[in-house]
């Protein structure tokens, strides 16, 4: 929060036991945090229909809809009173006189295209109000001459789902060549009304949290290209080039200027401002995080993916798989599985599942995760 004025700071903090009203008896804590579940009922059932059919020339198809909650849950930002559980109204509100908050003011998100913050005027305070008119903070910021305020609010994090339009198609074509049989196939998908992450660095810059990450509207096309050969008698060799499209994906570029004061280098005094980086962009929702510095997602990610399948034993009752995939970025998965039938009913099967890469991809956060699994599956007559 390079842009945080003191009068925001004072939103967040609780009475620190000192000033006219507030003293060490009426002593508070500063804001809390709360994650509360919003899903729908059990009864909010997700449905859809498919048509399966093919052609004289022997291409398969289908056409498929899916009307869903989506897989995963949007998560929103908001303030609180943390007795009555009140929403907060977030005000930013303009410099004023001696530093006190001009109360007449409340800029809009955009904050009407500032970015340098050293410009007198161009501070902006982040105050919290009640349907009252009442400010939150350790010292009412309508005077800050040490009257208490009403305290530090609660930050809710509220975990919801959405409704999405799924439309999506697929086909398959067989080929016999000279060299062996060979498989093309597609998969297409069009996903209306889901949503993305967006991350306001300017706004996360002058300390409104609950704006500055946020839950928006975005459509995405999705589709899977692939090709599959089998060779060598039985060996199943399949590849895979997969996208995934953000159709109303964000990304806003912006350098901002920050208050002169210290010199971030020497931790000494100074006049020159510093830059920092205060874009507006999609957030990387599956690695999204402050220990990557809020991750950019990609427009189009992309993943390539190469399968291999060959049954073995006298009557080829046995059967291993291996796949491995690789993400843009950095991030690699790879499973090999295997079946092995002691008789017609009783199964054993093994797997393992290796993850590695950059740690800041879907595949490579999960190395820690990398596993060994056994099992057995009996088939009852």
């Amino acid at each position: 929060m390079s842009a945080a004025t003191y009068a925001t700071f004072n939103t967040f903090t609780g009475c620190s036991g000192s000033g006219p009203t507030c003293t060490a008896a009426n002593k508070f804590n500063g804001i809390t945090t709360k994650w509360k579940k919003d899903y729908p009922d059990d009864i909010d059932a997700n449905f859809g229909f498919r048509y399966k059919g093919n052609l004289e020339n022997g291409l398969n198809y289908s056409v498929n809809y899916f009307y869903h909650y989506g897989a995963n849950p949007d998560i929103n930002l908001s303030w609180h009173d943390p007795t009555t559980g009140e929403k907060l109204n977030v005000q930013r509100a303009a410099a004023g006189a001696g530093g006190i908050p001009n109360l007449a003011t409340n800029l809009g998100e955009n904050l009407n295209g500032i970015t340098d913050f050293g410009v007198p005027g161009n501070q902006t305070t982040v105050l919290l109000r009640n349907s009252a008119g009442a400010y939150y903070g350790a010292f009412d910021p309508t005077v800050m001459n040490g009257t208490k305020g009403l305290g530090a609010p609660e930050l809710r994090f509220t975990e919801s789902l959405h409704r999405i339009h799924s439309i999506g198609t697929s086909f398959d074509y067989a080929l016999d060549t000279a060299f062996a049989p060979i498989v093309l196939r597609g998969e297409f998908l069009y996903d209306k009304d889901d949503t993305q992450a967006i991350v306001d660095k300017r706004l996360l810059a002058i300390g409104d949290l609950s704006n500055a990450l946020k839950m928006e509207d975005a459509d995405y096309f999705k589709y899977v290209l692939g090709v599959d050969v089998t060779v060598l008698k039985n060996l199943l060799v399949s590849g895979q080039f997969i996208q995934f499209r953000n159709l109303d994906y964000r990304d806003k570029n912006r350098t901002c200027q920050t208050q002169p004061g210290i010199d971030l280098n020497t931790n000494m005094p100074a006049s020159a401002q510093q830059s920092f980086d205060c874009s507006a962009y999609t957030g990387d929702l599956t690695t999204l995080s402050l220990s990557n510095g809020m991750k950019k997602a990609y427009k189009n990610k992309e993943f390539y993916s190469m399968f291999l399948s060959k049954p073995f034993g006298p009557s080829d009752e046995h059967r291993w798989n291996n796949i491995v995939m690789y993400e843009e970025g950095g991030g690699y998965w790879n499973r090999l599985d295997m079946e092995y039938s002691f008789s017609d009913n009783l199964i054993g099967t093994a797997e393992w599942n290796q993850y590695w890469g950059d740690e800041d991809t879907q595949f490579g956060q999960f190395k820690d995760s990398s596993n060994v699994q056994v099992g057995l599956r009996y088939l009852f007559d």
